[in-house]
């Protein structure tokens, strides 16, 4: 059985990570099936699958690695729709993961003028003095639990 990733685990180089589009429901037996011998790129260790507005992230194991497309012989779902996200951010650049995206935050009211805000980038904060200075975030966190 493939391992789950360890936190925070990206693909590197980002061509490790293949989006694909699919025309049915986003079950575990589902993707399970259309995955089975289905050949993908050497490079690939994960697919993130999207149907009718559901996202799903999968880890793939190839029978070769050597060859440019090999089929899959193992397959385990990572997190199905209901414990996956979709972001649209296209001023993220996807090749560099020591800038990852803004981290979407409610709105909240102010309570005083002059106060800290994110701007529209959620990149820079200005200070009670109105100069910009740099957000201090973390890194977004992912983690999966193993599927049922």
């Amino acid at each position: 059985m493939i391992d789950l990733p360890v936190r925070n685990t990206r693909a590197h180089p980002y061509r490790g990570l293949s989006m694909q589009e699919v025309d049915f429901r986003l079950t575990e037996r589902s993707i399970l099936d259309h995955l089975a011998g289905r050949e993908v790129y050497r490079r690939t260790d994960f697919l993130t699958l999207r149907s009718h507005g559901e996202t799903a992230l999968v880890a793939v194991r190839k029978a070769d690695l050597a060859s440019l497309f090999s089929p899959v012989v193992e397959a385990r779902v990572l997190s199905g729709p209901d414990e996956t996200a979709y972001v649209e951010s296209p001023d993220t650049d996807v090749g560099n993961a020591w800038r990852p995206p803004p981290i979407p935050r409610p709105a909240r009211a102010s309570s005083s003028a002059g106060s800290s805000t994110s701007t529209s980038s959620g990149n820079r904060r200005r200070s009670r003095s109105g100069s910009p200075r740099s957000s201090r975030r973390t890194r977004p966190s992912c983690s999966s639990r193993p599927s049922r």
